[in-house]
């Protein structure tokens, strides 16, 4: 996938090109924020290099999503609980 970006530098107009691997849910992989190296060779290898690291993003992000779920059985007895204020909040005037 290739993202056009438009730029400003020292009052200069720029589009710049970053090129990507799409994979599912529209989630992006990069090598060197995009940028593809002006070598030939290097270039060849940047949307390999984004292959490369997608098991180590794919293990960060399941790790980031387990910790809320580790609250969510705290958070379902929060929810479940009453208020113990409610009934005096029940009697209080609407208007005050």
């Amino acid at each position: 996938m290739v993202k056009t970006e438009n730029s400003q530098k020292e009052g200069l107009f720029m589009r710049e090109n970053r090129f990507f691997v799409e994979g599912e849910g529209d989630v992006k992989y990069s090598y060197n924020n995009g940028h593809i190296a002006s070598d030939p060779v290097l270039a060849s290898q940047n949307f390999l290099k984004a292959l490369e690291k997608m098991p180590s993003l794919i293990e960060t992000h399941e790790a980031k999503a387990e910790e809320p779920a580790k609250d969510i059985p705290d958070l379902q007895e929060v929810v479940k609980a009453t208020w113990r204020r409610e009934d005096e909040l029940k009697d209080c005037p609407k208007n005050q």
